[in-house]
């Protein structure tokens, strides 16, 4: 068996040693495929990938975003099944020895979730639900990025990640899973640390706006989706106010002695 580790990189010099240690660490590493997408780094990205001993394939090039680079190295990729992971983010020791554990242990399924360390706490997947559903496809998946293990055959009928959504394009392949029956494992094994760099945690007022239009193109009830849009961007605004809130009312020589 196969697996294709997918990571794309721009510019990524000061994160990616970390991550490429880890991935050179792991056992069973000639079950791994290691695919490099890069976007055309000017900073040592590329150095840092030729020098490593981890032997691995790179294509470097100009892109249209992540998901565009994604899509260049799924169609490349050799692997059944194919595991993203953000050149910030970084495996756990014998990480890749428990994946082929988990997939060997339980066969035959579309989309593997697993729990994955953000900050301090494990994030882990949800069983799907009705409720769970409408709300959001995020309320299952715990991360795209080392997270979810994906059957590479599922794009031949759900098609590529979209070029129409710059933030949530997995979000929307997700939900298209989701909705066409995909089989789905929840395990308990960990895998790697998320990172705290990524862009999606930057840009929260496009991040609703996409799931708004992932939900309502993908079948859901438009009321519902809307009034949950409201609110999102509601809760959003009133967090900002109060921080600035907190800012303006805080003395001038505490914010300098802080």
């Amino acid at each position: 068996m196969i697996i294709s580790i997918i990571i794309a990189t721009l510019n990524s010099e000061k994160t990616l040693p970390h991550l490429l240690d880890s991935v050179y660490e792991q056992d069973c590493l000639d079950n791994f495929e290691i695919i490099f997408i890069d976007g055309n780094s000017e900073d040592a990205t590329l150095e840092l990938i030729e020098n490593h001993p981890l032997n691995s394939i790179l294509v470097s090039e100009i892109d249209f975003g992540i998901y565009d680079a994604l899509n260049k190295g799924i169609k490349i990729s050799s692997g059944e099944f194919y595991l993203v992971i953000g050149s910030d983010d970084y495996f756990v020791r014998g990480a890749f020895s428990k994946l082929i554990h988990e997939i060997k242990t339980n066969s035959g399924y579309d989309l593997y979730l697993f729990p994955v360390i953000k900050g301090n706490k494990i994030v882990r997947p949800r069983k799907l639900n009705y409720l769970r559903r409408i709300i959001s496809w995020s309320w299952i998946f715990s991360s795209h990025s080392m997270g979810t293990l994906i059957k590479k055959d599922l794009h031949n009928y759900l098609g590529f990640y979209s070029n129409k959504y710059p933030l949530l394009a997995d979000g929307d392949f997700f939900k298209k899973a989701i909705i066409n029956c995909s089989t789905i494992h929840i395990s308990n094994v960990t895998l790697g640390v998320f990172g705290s760099e990524g862009v999606t945690s930057l840009k929260s007022v496009q991040l609703v706006g996409e799931t708004w239009m992932i939900q309502v193109e993908n079948g859901e009830n438009i009321f519902i989706q809307t009034i949950l849009l409201i609110l999102r961007v509601t809760l959003i605004y009133a967090q900002k106010i109060f921080l600035l809130r907190m800012v303006c009312t805080t003395p001038a020589k505490s914010r300098v002695d802080a």
